[in-house]
């Protein structure tokens, strides 16, 4: 069937930005039409995009590959920590002597793709980063991403890790905790654990909300980030969350962001806890019975063994290669 100059602009926008001359479908004198009006680039032997396609999406295209690990999460909008420069690409085991290039990370492999784009899909793509990223960074990844709308659940995840490599699932399973919400309280979290702490994640108090950290079942860890916390209504907003949780017995701390290393946490939190270690803190006077009781039910919850488990990764070579 004959593919005209606006059906083969539209396919190839449908397809990424770009694509190979086989998937657009036209003649070729129909794209050096559209090359010739600048609605089109040809950007290799074979491969056109639209000006201004994603440079990433761009690469895949000419490598025939799909876009895959971090690079595939970025597509999908996740926030990855790295160099974006690089681009992982992934193509057919079976494909071998493929001309490396500089800024391209080669995995080998299936991917799925997420519909006609030459991009895998969140899963693949949350799986294939285990092999690329430290293994915090993984923790993290897997906490902000996974049970959210529209994305794998945690157990979809694992269960493909698994297939890889059992001792990181079973890692993961231990440390991954998908209420945080950010990834610096992903680093604490983990940080208080490794020092022996007991730390439960995304905790809700009555009258006060939820809260960042509950460390021992005596100390709220809050990890302020400017831009949530720095106008006056939330400034005073966090200042009468404290009061609340002091009524309560429960101990906060608050560190600006500058402050929120695992050093600083760590030594602030065992400090304070030496003071309280003795017992608890109860309650105001004139708290509701109902809401003391849901104070120390969560009490409970943070002081669980569990709290403390720390996963151990087994140690990794890398398989994915760069140009």
């Amino acid at each position: 069937m004959f593919v005209n100059q606006r059906q083969a602009l539209a396919r190839v926008r449908r397809l990424g930005g770009a694509a190979r001359y086989r998937e657009i479908g036209a003649e070729r004198h129909v794209l050096a039409r559209l090359v010739g009006r600048g609605e089109l680039v040809r950007i290799g032997r074979g491969c056109y995009a639209v000006p201004g396609a994603s440079a990433a999406i761009t690469r895949a295209v000419l490598l025939n590959a799909v876009l895959c690990c971090v690079s595939a999460l970025r597509h999908h909008g996740v926030d990855v920590p790295g160099d974006e420069s690089v681009v992982h690409c992934c193509v057919p085991s079976r494909r071998g002597g493929h001309p490396h290039r500089p800024g391209t990370r080669l995995h080998y492999g299936e991917v799925e793709r997420d519909g006609d784009v030459p991009v895998a899909t969140v899963l693949d793509a949350l799986v294939a980063a285990v092999r690329c990223l430290a293994y915090d960074d993984v923790v993290a990844l897997f906490d902000l991403t996974c049970d959210r709308p529209g994305a794998p659940t945690l157990e979809e995840v694992l269960d493909r890790v698994a297939g890889r490599s059992r001792g990181m699932a079973v890692a993961l399973r231990v440390d991954v905790d998908t209420r945080a919400r950010s990834r610096v309280e992903t680093v604490i979290r983990l940080a208080l654990r490794r020092a022996g702490l007991r730390v439960a994640a995304g905790v809700r108090i009555p009258g006060v909300g939820e809260v960042d950290l509950l460390v021992e079942g005596r100390i709220v860890v809050e990890l302020d980030g400017f831009a949530y916390h720095g106008d006056r209504a939330a400034y005073r907003g966090d200042r009468r969350r404290d009061r609340a949780l002091l009524r309560l017995g429960l101990v906060p701390i608050r560190f600006a962001w500058e402050d929120c290393t695992p050093e600083i946490v760590v030594e602030a939190v065992r400090d304070v806890l030496d003071v309280v270690r003795e017992g608890a803190l109860p309650p105001h006077g004139s708290t509701p019975a109902w809401v003391a009781d849901q104070v120390e039910w969560a009490r409970a919850q943070a002081m669980r063994p569990s709290g403390r488990a720390t996963g151990t990764p087994p140690r990794r070579r890398a398989r994915a290669r760069e140009g």
